[in-house]
């Protein structure tokens, strides 16, 4: 019963606000994707590292600063090639 009276709550919170789909899930999407100068700056390093083959990069920050959001970002440009992402937590 819980579960259904939360599903009709998010379906009222996307109708009143003209979403057409939920905006808050738990899963990253690239639709949603902002990528501020900082995250440009860090993608423009990555790219580097990638072009000139180099064997490792770290990528560090404060919990919510959008590294993962980063690397999933990437692997559509790395995939094919020798590139291995890996996430570490």
């Amino acid at each position: 019963m819980f579960f259904s009276i939360l599903v009709k709550a998010f379906e009222m919170y996307n109708a009143h606000f003209g979403f057409s789909c939920s905006p808050f899930e738990n899963t990253l999407d690239q639709q949603f994707l902002f990528l501020s100068e900082s995250h440009e700056e860090v993608i423009a390093a990555l790219l580097y590292f990638i072009k000139e083959k180099k064997s490792f990069a770290l990528v560090c920050g404060d919990v919510g600063t959008g590294k993962t959001t980063i690397v999933h970002h990437l692997r559509p440009s790395a995939s094919g090639g020798r590139v291995r992402l890996r996430q570490m937590f």
